[in-house]
């Protein structure tokens, strides 16, 4: 059975001929929300805080169908499960709430709009109480549909993550680039849109006209150490889980022109680009409008492993 909502206000004006109303700030509206869509009974505690007020906006049949929070708004889910605590906390001047009923006439939220102000959204993670991950999101808005879980953010945006707290897997392994589960931060910044499908753990990453930046930087004993560059129009990022539930890069790819550094190696150049998590290869592939480039070398096509250093290609004319 689900546990029951809880709003709070300092005032409610209702307005009985439309069946909408306004509750003058602070505000705060604490309900929970499946934690997954497959298990109706699992929850997620959901509390969302304004400072100037709350609006609630009825439809046809005076039901509220609409609620938009207004000033300094903050919205945290936490999900506590043994060994495992996720926390998701987003920030923005006006939260906007669309209500709908699903199939058994309950009402669900459709959509959610977090616009105006500094908006930006922040995910933490913890294994056995050892934070194992730390993003943050800033953009112009994102939105959020219900049905699909999908997250989309409208830039010009930046994602930061900084894991450069958290323990290595195997503190004696030598660093691996790209790899999410060691301590390193990363950046992607000047993106024009970014969806992430949470049901596959997909992020795509949009630059529109102009290339988005994406930096990663392993740490070693709390400096700075591997650092790798790169320039692309578009990105995929495939997210997966280790044997330990921890999260990794299993798959990069991207095209419309690629380029990448790893500071102190190479230079990397081409059409179109392939990340392997699992191996730390790239394979970089060209045509005729882009052709591929090692070192300002030309080339016909790039294997290179970023782990290793390992380097495969033949030189082209």
């Amino acid at each position: 059975m689900r546990k029951p909502a809880r709003f709070e206000a300092k005032k409610i004006d209702y307005d009985l001929t439309q069946g909408a109303a306004v509750a003058a700030g602070p505000v705060q509206f604490s309900f929970y929300t499946p934690a997954d869509a497959n298990d109706p009974g699992s929850s997620v505690p959901v509390v969302i805080s304004a400072q100037k007020n709350a609006e609630f906006f009825a439809g046809d049949k005076k039901s509220i169908r609409q609620v938009v929070f207004n000033g300094n708004v903050v919205g945290d889910a936490t999900e506590d499960k043994p060994g495992d605590k996720s926390i998701r906390r987003l920030y923005g001047d006006t939260l906007t709430v669309d209500l709908a009923a699903d199939s058994n006439g309950k009402t669900q939220m459709a959509h959610i709009a977090v616009t105006n102000g500094d908006v930006r959204l922040e995910a933490l993670r913890f294994l056995n109480d050892i934070k194992s991950s730390h993003v943050k999101l800033n953009c112009k808005r994102f939105d959020y549909d219900g049905a699909s879980q999908a997250i989309v953010a409208a830039g010009p945006g930046e994602i930061q993550l900084n894991n450069q707290d958290i323990p290595a897997v195997d503190p004696n392994a030598q660093a691996q680039s790209l790899d999410f589960r060691q301590p390193c931060v990363a950046l992607v910044n000047g993106f024009d849109t970014m969806t992430w499908l949470r049901p596959q753990n997909q992020i795509r990453v949009n630059g529109s006209k102009e290339s988005m930046n994406l930096s990663y930087m392993t740490i070693k004993d709390g400096k700075p150490d591997a650092i790798t560059n790169a320039q692309m129009m578009n990105a995929v990022l495939q997210i997966a889980q280790d044997a330990n539930g921890r999260d990794m890069l299993k798959e990069l790819t991207a095209d419309h022109g690629v380029f990448m550094e790893q500071v102190g190696k190479h230079t990397l150049k081409g059409q179109k680009l392939r990340y392997t998590g699992d191996d730390g290869w790239v394979r970089i592939e060209g045509d005729e409008t882009q052709p591929c480039f090692v070192d300002g070398i030309k080339a016909p096509m790039i294997n290179y492993n970023l782990q290793t250093g390992q380097l495969k290609t033949q030189l082209s004319s």
